[in-house]
């Protein structure tokens, strides 16, 4: 990690959590470890007494687990089937609507066997209903290598 002046970090990922403190009325995280900075934030960090943040580093191989998360949702997706936006590297994938889930099982034990990912479903061949919950991914760490996803 290194420190870099808050108005130059956007696009930048938080290497740690940020705690605002406002005397008797709040106490707790601002911005969590992970977190990509944006434009929008730039002033709330300033106003919280951040003039450096500390940014984590990628390699060009690697990739957050938020992205990762997206990525790999995507690749699992069939007809019938969306994503929702990752929060803390966990996308999960409701029907859109009604069907038969069929789950390549031995594709799924091979995913879940890479480590560092975490891919559940519910069983196959199963009547799944427009909103039901078929699966999710999890990303385990903040930053992943590519190769994986």
């Amino acid at each position: 990690m290194k420190a870099i002046k808050t108005e130059d970090v956007v696009g930048m990922v938080l290497g740690h959590d940020i705690t605002k403190i406002v005397p008797g009325e709040f106490k707790g995280v601002a911005f969590k470890k992970g977190h990509i900075i944006e434009d929008k934030d730039i002033q709330e960090l300033l106003n919280i007494g951040k003039e450096h943040i500390y940014i984590m580093e990628f390699s060009p191989e690697e990739i957050h687990e938020d992205e990762a998360a997206i990525k790999l949702g995507r690749l699992a997706l069939g007809g019938g089937v969306r994503l929702t936006l990752p929060s803390q590297g966990k996308v999960n994938l409701p029907a859109k609507e009604e069907g038969l889930l069929k789950v390549n099982k031995e594709l799924l034990f091979e995913i879940n066997d890479l480590g560092e990912i975490c891919f559940v479903t519910i069983y196959g061949n199963h009547r799944i209903k427009k909103g039901g919950l078929i699966a999710g991914c999890r990303i385990i760490p903040l930053i992943i290598k590519k190769e994986k996803i």
